[in-house]
């Protein structure tokens, strides 16, 4: 018997452990110097999004004194850094997840540009590992 959740959706109960989240992430570990009201920290990303960052404080003393954070995310592929504004929507003992906010369309297209790549990656990856599964015929 499905377990499902208390949370009520459209079509009725959602599965538990059901993602909805809106865009797919991908798990990168990039370089990350971010400011949050004049305190700057460096990290690296643990999951990327077109949305949202999990980042992980190369210190573990780093508060955010402000919701609103500003970071440089070091792209392998480029020689400037991507600047983007976010808000923190939590912390906790495995990272910081911040959500992006007002992304203009070069950022945009950048950061879309660089998942989209690295999430055909993660496939190329997958496809070889189950390529010796295959049943021969």
């Amino acid at each position: 018997m499905p377990c499902f959740s208390s949370t009520r959706g459209k079509a009725g109960y959602l599965p538990m452990g059901k993602d909805l989240r809106h865009y797919p992430r991908v798990r990168v570990e990039l370089d990350v110097t971010a400011d949050a009201a004049g305190r700057q920290w460096h990290g690296k990303t643990m999951d990327l999004s077109l949305r949202a960052v999990k980042v992980m404080p190369l210190s573990k003393s780093v508060s955010i004194a402000s919701n609103r954070v500003q970071l440089w995310l070091s792209l392998p592929d480029q020689d400037a850094p991507l600047a983007l504004t976010a808000t923190l929507e939590r912390m906790d003992s495995d990272g910081i997840t911040l959500s992006f906010v007002d992304l203009g369309e070069a950022e945009s297209r950048r950061l879309k540009n660089f998942v989209d790549r690295a999430l055909g990656g993660e496939w190329q990856e997958v496809l070889r590992t189950l390529a010796p599964l295959r049943p021969a015929f």
